[in-house]
């Protein structure tokens, strides 16, 4: 989160520029975008007048900048609006990182299967309009699921 002004100030910045209240948020990491590399970028993902909007922000760790191979952060924001989204389904990390490299289609990616549920945290691929996925880890992913579905 910033380290300037408030929560409060940080919505009403966002609702003001996207022009809506706030349908949705919650933490989530960016794992990256079909046919692309893997990132692995934290944020916040949240919905406004019917657009999904995600931004990461820079980790500000002591540690972590001495360990992390990142040397200038770049901050990530896009948005996509729910109606292009085709589909919505939980895969397994693993399912979601072949198909970032290129190692599988977007259309053969298999749904999360109960056993793997028990032992890993699916992430969910959201499969577009334009025939590429965005892949995410969502906190609160059953909420996010519902909203986008409507």
């Amino acid at each position: 989160m910033p380290d300037d002004g408030t929560m409060e100030d940080f919505w009403k910045e966002r609702q003001e520029k996207a022009g809506g209240k706030v349908q949705f948020q919650t933490f989530a990491t960016f794992i990256g975008r079909s046919q692309d590399k893997r990132l692995d970028l934290g944020g916040l993902a949240y919905i406004i007048n019917n657009i999904v909007y995600f931004e990461d922000f820079e980790k500000d760790n002591f540690f972590f900048k001495i360990i992390s191979k990142r040397k200038n952060y770049t901050k990530t924001e896009f948005s996509f609006p729910v109606s292009s989204v085709q589909s919505v389904k939980e895969v397994s990390l693993g399912e979601g990182v072949n198909c970032i490299t290129g190692i599988i289609k977007d259309t053969d990616t298999k749904g999360i299967n109960p056993v793997v549920r028990f032992f890993s945290n699916p992430i969910l691929q959201i499969s577009m309009e334009g025939g590429y996925s965005y892949f995410f880890d969502i906190m609160r992913r059953k909420e996010f699921i519902e909203i986008i579905r409507q």
